[in-house]
């Protein structure tokens, strides 16, 4: 394998335009872009400079290069591109040859520019230099180590929250840093200092947050879809956002607070207590999160799950699991609760399916917790709920006592943290770490967004 790099300046009367073909002809250019051996292809733009990456696994470089250029799906794009005097690299698809990557870097540095991942829409990222954005009063700027890819995150690759993402933006929340920089009147904090960020930004004035619950506020934003995320080499936050990492925790794990503050939410809402029985229907990774959480308060833990690969991982941190596909989960818990039922059973898999089979499981007064995000409206077995007085919770987000607990666990050791990284991938390949997501076989991808010290 061969790593290229390009230079190109578009022309800037067509630099939107060139942003709108490359979204609208991507899906093509990719096929031919795989057919000629070329991996990872990512671009990020500054101004009127387009910055590239790719990886070449063919043996003939110069017959693929032509046939990209062959191609007429690839034309509309070329013809944006004018070559820039002096700098390393020539304009047009079919000629990505000239930079290696660490010229690109040098090319970065010497304008004083980072780099983020932007969603351009059409299921499309690609990779920008940014200038580092100064703190203002009462701001940090971040050096973002690691970003987590979620659930949320491939909603908005599909375009399901572009009426809330207005694209190009900078997404992700599951992040973990260093602070570099801090505003005026930033007090508590200094350079240098690991942390996190509580990505939730609420009015404080709705009668959610005079009540108190300020992270259900009606008005609330969530910082990384509604506003720029960490999916960046550097980030600016409010410093009130901020939450203090221990030393001895690795900024790797520190990237798994945020889902793991989810999971311990979510367990309170249950009011969940040792020597209980829980069931967990969906074992990604919230799923796995939520049974390692229940685990730590001595609850008897069973996931239900379709994939294997997930079942896998699930036994190997010590779960039972079951498979609905060959296992009746409603006999089985049965069974397995002396035919009491099941006091909690957390719904995290977001399917029609996953909520029918809830409401078998639970045994009388029984707590059904909603986790998952149902985009239509399920039928629920309502009689189930009334004969057994069964309660139906929901658990959204979490609060700051949430992150503070998920903090303590994972620096204790007691949620698994590398088991659930499958794997970290640089911030330039971000393409391939959300198709590796797409694929499955994975539980918890990072984003390498180099920001480590």
């Amino acid at each position: 394998m061969q790593r290229y790099g390009m230079v190109i300046r578009l022309r800037p009367e067509r630099r939107a335009e060139y942003l709108r073909l490359h979204a609208e002809v991507w899906p093509a250019v990719e096929r031919t872009l795989r057919a000629a051996n070329i991996r990872n292809y990512t671009i990020f733009l500054h101004d009127d400079l387009l910055f590239g990456y790719y990886e070449y696994v063919g043996a003939d470089h110069a017959a693929d290069q032509a046939r990209i250029a062959a191609d007429p799906q690839t034309q509309p794009v070329v013809a944006a591109h004018r070559p820039v005097p002096g700098v390393p690299g020539r304009a047009g698809l079919g000629a990505l040859v000239g930079a290696d990557a660490g010229s690109l870097a040098s090319e970065r540095r010497r304008r004083g520019m980072t780099q983020g991942a932007l969603y351009v829409g059409n299921r499309t990222f690609t990779v920008e230099p940014r200038p580092p954005v100064p703190p203002g009063p009462g701001e940090v700027r971040i050096d973002v180590a690691y970003t987590g890819i979620c659930g949320t995150d491939l909603h908005v690759r599909h375009g399901d929250m572009d009426h809330r993402v207005s694209a190009p933006a900078v997404i992700g929340h599951e992040m973990s840093g260093r602070i570099a920089e801090l505003g005026d009147g930033v007090t508590g904090w200094r350079v240098g200092d690991p942390v996190t960020v509580m990505p939730l930004d609420w009015c404080g004035e709705c009668p959610a947050c005079r009540d108190g619950q300020q992270h259900i506020c009606h008005r609330l934003t969530f910082v990384g879809i509604d506003s720029p995320g960490s999916m960046q080499r550097s980030w600016t936050v409010r410093a009130d956002l901020l939450v203090g990492l221990p030393e001895g925790l690795s900024l790797r794990h520190g990237a798994l607070i945020e889902p793991t503050a989810v999971a311990v939410h979510d367990v309170r809402r249950s009011r969940l207590t040792a020597g209980e029985h829980a069931v967990v229907i969906g074992a990604g990774p919230v799923g796995l999160l939520i049974a390692s959480v229940a685990r730590t308060v001595g609850a008897e833990v069973v996931l239900v799950e379709l994939d294997p690969h997930r079942r896998e991982v699930a036994a190997g941190l010590g779960f039972t699991t079951v498979d609905p596909a060959a296992t009746d989960p409603a006999g089985f818990v049965q069974e397995w609760t002396d035919t009491a039922g099941a006091a909690v059973v957390f719904e995290v898999s977001g399917s029609a399916g996953g909520v029918r089979t809830a409401t078998g499981l639970l045994a009388v007064r029984g707590r059904l917790v909603v986790v998952g995000i149902h985009p239509t409206p399920r039928e629920v077995d309502l009689h189930r709920v009334f004969w057994r007085e069964l309660e139906i919770v929901g658990a959204r987000v979490y609060q700051r006592d949430d992150f503070t607990a998920a903090v303590r666990l994972l620096a204790a050791g007691e949620v698994p943290a590398e088991d659930l990284i499958s794997e970290v991938v640089p911030l330039l390949e971000v393409t391939a770490a959300f198709d590796a997501l797409e694929r499955g076989g994975v539980v918890k991808v990072l984003i390498d967004c180099g920001g480590t010290w």
